[in-house]
This record gives structure tokens, C-alpha cells and sequence, in this order.
């Protein structure tokens, strides 16, 4: 009977799922293919899941070829579970061997080898190494399984409402030294400085600081990306200084950020970002005592695991990437999933200002001044805001059908750049339907500002009811194409439009007026020192991973800057006479001081790049490539 029992096809099928279950949870416990401690548990019941399904793939065959034998008879329960690990050990093998490269050729020999060799010698293993009884690794099996079933079923996580400033000390009394006020750094992402001067926009919040307080028509960013500008902005730095140049490089550890600086000098230090490149694991918590990426902190390691899961593991090749985002969005992502329907459905800058105004009410209790850095993404991509204000502009509009909405009623990174390949077809047609496009595009921008705006007045209402002095500083850190040049979104040119990010500043210490346009670099000696002016910026770099612009008073060289190979000419423009910058005036009339500041600077970023250069993390990679930042591919995932 004993015998019997271990032949039978029940004895065999568990066999069978016990052996596949063992590597692919050893597999998860390597944290394979995702070495990220947020998302272990998630790991785990992937491979588990992984392995359940080899199994199940494996049976037929075994079954079939167990049926062909004479005489006809289930294998033993041992050579299954040895058939069951060859078959799980293939997801294991190949990621060991080649997580981050191989070719297609020695890819598919890491997953049929250990298929082979281990399966024909399952019954001579199943003899020396007989298996612990099945029932163990179904019961490891199962245990780990119930972590994606329970989320399935389980009412999702209140992440809560995130870190909160230390309590004052008891004797501390709320007033505050006007000469040291509150200091509030609002930057929004992807912000046009003419998007303030919109004559459609509905936009009292912006007008009133503009007129209430200190203006320029732009600040000028260092670059066209979020990462650089951002450096540049809360660092005080320009991008000669700093020298990172894309959304591929990271916050320099020697240069003091300013909530260091405000902290060293008694401030209280406040952040909250939308933004996963301005996450606090990659520096930009440094200074602050409560910084509040919970939004954003695990974006890019969400986004790694679902990319290594559709490429390594066995779910990721057996089902549609679709499929798979909306399986792994219902159970082991959900959190993230509600987080994301949340933002949609109330825009990302919601949240940004609820725990803007909750820092301010707490900060009203301590005699110390408060140094509050609030981060908006609303106006980047994709374009949707929130009711009421989506629909205020394009209600009125119709998009061609050629293009398509998300899911949300967003327009999403693939339908800018469609209608920047359209602008760009050569088709009268086409380029009627995409020269429509922008316009539709431009007001739902439109709508993403004035949701901005009606953020920044709740602000500014809480300001005046805490009525503490509070100097205020609103900018952008790069902004967004609508068809200049042929282009759309942002990080693919350093023309104008990208450059020229919104300067407005109010409260202590600020003399109402116009001032010329500073360099975005400035603004942070501006908010050490209140009362303090930003300089004109007569001379400027703006650099990315191709391209450096500089700038000289009026006159504007754009290069193409190769190592091992003198600058290539892109552009040479007058802004004063041309600041559409449609007119190249020719590499023959480059002046000599303009050629000296970019071989100059070209020199110091090649002496800067032989000391080492940094390059993004995993998860760094992972979420450049779902913003569609060229290069944010990690390797060997396409």
C-alpha cells in the first residue's frame, strides 16, 4: 500500500508543484530579480506564483510521456519532485546567469538547460535525494501565496498621512523674529514662464503675487530636466558648478542643500515632492527633518518590478504586459495602484498641499522660523486635472481621432510624441490633425495651471492666517514645448520654452516691481538673505546629456558637445531681434566669447568625467523609462 501511494498521480502532480516551488522560492529569497527590501514580501509570492505555474506547465508532458510507458504508470513521487526543480530551476539559472545581459541564444540555454540535464536525471535523484514530504512545500507555498490573495481581498493599506515635524519644546513661544521669516520654496514641474501670462488662463493666485510682489519675466534653468534643474535650484549652484547634466545623474553628496543650510541657521526644515527623481534615498531628504516623498518613494522600485517581472520570471513571459500590470495592480501593487487612481482623481498636487498646510499649522506653535520646500508635478505629463478644472478649456475642443485619451481622460507621454511625429510627417493632412492636437494640449496645460493656481491660494490663505512674516518663492525647474521647432514635451532641445521657468517672489523683505531675469541658480542666495535681489543673468549654461547652450547677454550658441570631438554647431541666435529662435545666424559669426565659455566648460565637464561619473540606480532607470526620458532603459531590458 505504501508503495502504491507513492505511485499514485495525486502523489505525483504534488510532488510535482512541491519541486517546481523550491527555486523559484529560493529565487525570492535572492530577492531575484529585484534586489529592493520595499517590495521583498512582493518578490517572493511573485516567484512562488511563478513556480505554481511551471508546475502546472510541466504536468501534460509528464502525464503524457508516464501514459505512453509500458506498463502505464505514474511516475514516483521523488523523480516528480526532481522534474517539478529542473523545471523551476529555469527562471533561477537565467537570472543568475543573465539579469543584466546575454543574447537571445544564451538566454533560451539558461532556461533549457537546467531542464534537461536536471529532468533526465530526476530518477536517479529521486534514489539519493529522496525529497522532504510534499505537504512541507506546499504548505511554504501556499503561506506565500496568501500575501497576493489577501491583498486581493483585503481592504487596501492607509499609508497615513506621512512624517511630521518633531514637537516644539514646551517653553517655546509663536512669534518669530521678522528678520528671520518663514521661507516657502514652491517649484512646479514642467511650468512655462509665459504660462503665467496666458490671457485664457484663469489665474488670481499667480496675478496677485506678481502683483503684490517681485517678478521677472522667466528665471533661467540649467537644464531641461527635472534632476538638474532641481540640483542647481536648491544648491545654489549653475551647471558648470554642479556638473550633472541629466535625469541620469545624482545630487553630488559635497554640495550643502539649502534645507541644510536653513537648518544650520535655526530654521525648522520641511519638504514634500511628487517627484520619484527627488526622492529622499537619492539625497534630497538631506537638511530636512520631515520630508514627505511618500507619494513617489517607491515609484521607481514599483515600475523596476513590474519590468523585471514581465522579463525574468515565468508570469512575465506567459502573460500579456497588460495583463500583467493590471494582475500585479489588483493584488501585490494595489497600494501603489489606489495611490496613483487617488492623484487622478484629485491631482497629484492635492496632496502636496494638504501636507503643505499641515507643516505651516504645526510650525505656528514654535518660536522658530519654518524652511518649507512644496514640489507640484501637475504639469508634466500626462496632461488631466482634476474636476472642476478639467474640461474648462478643452470641453469647447475636439481631439482628432488619430489620438487617444488614457484610461483616465489623460493625454499620456505616447500622445505627445505622436503628435510630435506628425508635426514633423511632411503630411498637410497629418499636420492639420496634429497642429489640432496642440491646441487641445495647450488647454489641458491650461487646466493643470489653474489647478496649480488654486493650490498655491490655499497656501497663501494659510500664510496670512498664521500671520507669521513669510517670504515666498514660486519657480519651475524646466518647461514644455507645444510644437516650437517642431517638438513637443521637454529634455530633447535647450531652446527657450525649456529654459524659462516662472520667478515670482512676495512677502518679507520683498520690494514690489519687475526684475530683470536671474539665472535659477540665484534664487537660493535670494531666500538666505531676504531683501536681497537676484543678479541679471548676463551670462548662462544650460546643459543635457547632448547638448550645451550658453548664453551672453543676448546672443545664444547652442553645441553638440562629443567627447573626443570639437563642439558641432546646432545654433546661433540674436534673441533680442529673434526670440523665437527661428533664425540661425551661422557658425561663421560665433563670437570669440561665446566659443572660449564652451571649450572652457567642455574641458572642465571632461576633467570632471575622468574622475568617475555617476550613473543611475535601478530604480532610477526604471522610472526615467516609464516618464519616456531617452536613455532611461536599464540594461539589457530594451
Amino acid at each position: 500500500m505504501k508503495r502504491a501511494a507513492r505511485r499514485s498521480w495525486p502523489a505525483a502532480f504534488a510532488g510535482l508543484l512541491a519541486g517546481a516551488a523550491g527555486p523559484t522560492l529560493l529565487q525570492g529569497a535572492l530577492r531575484l530579480p529585484l534586489a529592493a527590501p520595499a517590495f521583498a514580501a512582493e518578490v517572493l509570492a511573485l516567484c512562488a506564483a511563478g513556480g505554481l505555474v511551471l508546475g502546472l506547465l510541466a504536468w501534460p508532458p509528464v502525464w503524457l510521456l508516464a501514459r505512453v510507458r509500458v506498463p502505464a504508470q505514474p511516475p514516483r513521487a521523488a523523480t516528480a519532485f526532481w522534474i517539478g526543480w529542473a523545471f523551476g530551476l529555469a527562471p533561477l539559472t537565467h537570472n543568475l546567469l543573465f539579469l543584466d545581459g546575454g543574447g537571445p541564444v544564451l538566454r533560451l540555454a539558461a532556461v533549457l538547460l537546467p531542464v534537461l540535464v536536471v529532468g533526465a536525471a530526476a530518477p536517479r535523484l529521486g534514489e539519493l535525494l529522496p525529497p522532504p514530504p510534499a505537504g512541507v512545500w506546499a504548505v511554504l507555498g501556499l503561506a506565500v501565496l496568501a500575501w497576493p490573495a489577501g491583498r486581493l481581498l483585503l481592504p487596501g493599506r492607509d499609508a497615513g498621512p506621512g512624517p511630521e515635524l518633531p514637537p516644539p519644546p514646551a517653553a517655546a513661544a509663536p512669534t518669530v523674529d521678522p528678520d528671520h521669516p518663514d521661507v516657502i520654496l514652491i517649484s512646479i514641474d514642467t511650468l512655462r514662464a509665459d504660462a503665467l501670462f496666458d490671457p485664457e488662463a484663469d489665474l488670481p493666485n499667480f496675478d496677485r503675487l506678481r502683483t503684490e510682489g517681485a517678478w521677472a519675466p522667466f528665471a533661467l534653468s540649467s537644464s531641461n530636466q527635472t534632476l538638474p534643474a532641481h540640483v542647481g535650484l536648491l544648491t545654489g549652484t549653475t551647471a558648470e558648478e554642479h556638473g550633472v547634466r541629466d535625469n541620469r545623474g545624482a545630487l553630488p553628496a559635497g554640495l550643502p542643500l539649502l534645507a541644510e543650510r536653513f537648518r544650520e541657521r535655526g530654521w525648522r526644515t520641511a519638504g514634500v515632492v511628487s517627484n520619484g527623481l527627488l526622492r529622499g534615498a537619492a539625497g534630497f531628504a538631506r537638511g530636512f527633518e520631515a520630508y514627505d516623498d511618500q507619494a513617489v518613494a517607491h515609484a521607481g522600485a514599483a515600475r523596476l518590478l513590474v519590468r523585471r517581472t514581465r522579463l525574468h520570471t515565468p508570469l512575465g513571459w506567459l502573460l500579456p504586459e497588460r495583463l500583467l500590470r493590471s494582475l500585479l495592480g489588483a493584488t501585490l501593487l494595489r497600494d501603489l495602484a489606489e495611490q496613483e487612481r487617488a492623484a487622478v482623481e484629485r491631482g497629484p498636487g492635492e496632496r502636496v498641499t494638504e501636507r503643505g498646510l499641515a507643516f505651516l499649522r504645526r510650525a505656528r506653535a514654535d518660536r522658530r522660523p519654518l524652511f518649507l520646500f512644496l514640489h507640484y508635478m501637475d504639469p508634466h505629463t500626462p496632461y488631466g486635472a482634476p474636476p472642476p478644472f478639467g474640461g474648462r478649456h478643452t470641453a469647447a475642443l475636439a481631439l482628432p481621432g488619430r489620438y487617444r485619451l488614457d484610461r483616465f481622460g489623460r493625454a499620456p507621454l505616447e500622445l505627445t510624441t505622436a503628435v510630435e511625429r506628425d508635426l514633423q510627417s511632411g503630411d498637410p493632412a497629418v499636420v492639420r490633425d496634429a497642429l489640432a492636437a496642440l491646441d487641445f494640449l495647450r488647454a489641458m496645460y491650461r487646466e493643470e495651471v489653474e489647478f496649480v493656481d488654486h493650490c498655491l491660494g490655499r497656501i497663501l490663505a494659510e500664510v496670512e492666517t498664521g500671520g507669521r512674516p513669510t517670504l515666498l518663492a514660486v519657480t519651475g525647474d524646466h518647461g514644455e514645448q507645444f510644437g516650437e521647432h517642431g517638438l513637443t514635451e521637454h529634455a530633447d532641445s535647450l531652446y527657450e520654452p525649456l529654459l524659462r521657468v516662472p520667478c515670482l517672489l512676495w512677502g518679507s523683505g520683498v520690494i514690489r516691481g519687475e526684475l530683470p531675469p536671474p539665472r535659477l541658480a540665484d534664487l537660493a542666495a535670494v531666500l538666505l538673505a531676504p531683501g536681497r535681489l537676484p543678479p541679471a543673468a548676463d551670462f548662462h549654461f544650460a546643459r543635457d546629456d547632448r547638448r550645451l547652450a550658453v548664453r551672453v547677454g543676448a546672443r545664444k550658441w547652442i553645441v553638440e558637445l562629443r567627447p573626443g570631438s570639437p563642439p558641432r554647431h546646432l545654433g546661433l541666435y540674436d534673441l533680442a531681434a529673434d526670440p523665437d529662435e527661428e533664425h540661425d545666424l551661422g557658425r561663421s559669426a560665433v563670437p570669440a566669447e561665446l566659443e572660449q565659455a564652451v571649450l572652457d566648460f567642455a574641458a572642465a565637464e571632461a576633467a570632471r568625467v575622468s574622475m568617475g561619473a555617476s550613473s543611475p540606480d535601478p530604480e532610477q532607470s526604471a522610472l526615467l523609462h516609464e516618464m519616456g526620458y531617452a536613455g532611461g532603459t536599464e540594461n539589457g531590458d530594451g
